[in-house]
């Protein structure tokens, strides 16, 4: 009876699945190895290397050809109790990384290790190795990613957040306008080359988002944060809160320059596409911050509105054509 034999099938195709990376991670074993290391008897891995010859895919003719399979070393297996293979397929012909691909993954990780959320974090110092190693890179002396000059207000500010304390600095907002703030820190955010601070603000009773770069005298409070429950779902956030003082400006702009300007976009209200484009509202502090907007990203975002906003970015490109060409006439 079936009931009656030594393994099932389902506990030998496991034995198979197990046996083929364990023997080309070394090269050959023993077949004496194996039954170790699964704890199974000689037989049992003689049957399995033999279904092992048997497997493989279908190449371009949808037949089975000797390319298509596993090809075992029978010499080495029947004379020397050896499983080595000769040709594999599949597991051998993934797609490897490139030298360029390997330094930008090194590059993400080492930018994520800067953190010091993640820096200490074992899984991502492991997998850092790995790819210095297969870079040849070990000491990963070569490839260095800059710290921001904002690391020392980071690190205080992470500290406060693990600590579940208030902090307090000076801001300068996006007018010019430098005030004294007193923040419940909630969490630290990167946008591209930019680290935020989303916390509550009791200056102005409010969830606000401030960056780094623009803090100073940043002080650790002895109070602790207060509760807020409104903002425990951070995929809702925004990096750019609207206030009823913004200026409310209509801009297009075609589908690859979405992700670019993903950070402005207000995730309740996505854009709207009209044939080829589409359109957004973007709230904006005052008409220099559009035009900051706009000329970071030239020829991908086109403004429709209102005529005023439309008048201070046509006014900016016709200032820098006029310099532009007054310098060449010098």
């Amino acid at each position: 009876m079936a009931g009656n034999t030594s393994h099932a099938a389902g506990e030998n195709l496991v034995l198979f699945l197990a046996l083929v990376p364990f023997v080309m991670d070394r090269g050959e074993v023993t077949i004496e190895q194996a039954a170790t290391q699964f704890g199974r008897s000689e037989k049992d891995i003689r049957k399995a290397v033999e279904l092992i010859a048997c497997a493989g895919i279908p190449g371009d003719s949808s037949a089975y050809l000797h390319a298509d399979l596993f090809d075992i070393d029978w010499d080495a297996l029947e004379g020397e109790g050896v499983i080595r293979f000769e040709n594999t397929i599949l597991i051998d012909q993934q797609p490897r990384l490139s030298p360029r691909e390997l330094a930008a993954l090194i590059a993400g990780l080492q930018y994520l290790a800067a953190h010091p959320r993640y820096g200490e974090r074992s899984d991502v110092q492991r997998l850092l190795g790995k790819l210095r190693a297969l870079s040849g890179n070990v000491g990963g002396d070569t490839l260095v990613v800059k710290s921001a000059p904002v690391d020392a207000t980071r690190d205080v500010l992470d500290a406060a957040i693990a600590a579940g304390t208030q902090v307090s600095f000076d801001y300068v907002t996006t007018s010019g306008e430098s005030t004294r703030r007193s923040v419940d820190p909630i969490a630290l955010e990167a946008r591209d080359n930019t680290w935020y601070l989303r916390g509550w603000c009791h200056t102005r009773e409010a969830l606000r988002v401030f960056r780094l770069d623009r803090m100073n005298a940043v002080d650790t409070l002895e109070s602790a944060v207060w509760s807020h429950p409104d903002v425990d779902q951070p995929e809702s956030w925004q990096i750019f809160d609207p206030s009823s003082a913004d200026l409310q400006v209509v801009i297009e702009c075609d589908r690859h320059a979405l992700p670019l300007i993903a950070e402005y976009l207000d995730r309740h209200n996505p854009p709207e596409q009209e044939g080829d484009v589409f359109v957004a509202t973007i709230p904006f502090a005052h008409e220099n911050a559009l035009v900051r907007f706009v000329c970071s990203h030239p020829g991908m975002v086109r403004v429709r509105g209102p005529e005023s906003a439309r008048a201070a970015v046509v006014d900016f490109a016709s200032r820098a054509l006029g310099a532009t060409a007054g310098s060449e006439g010098a």
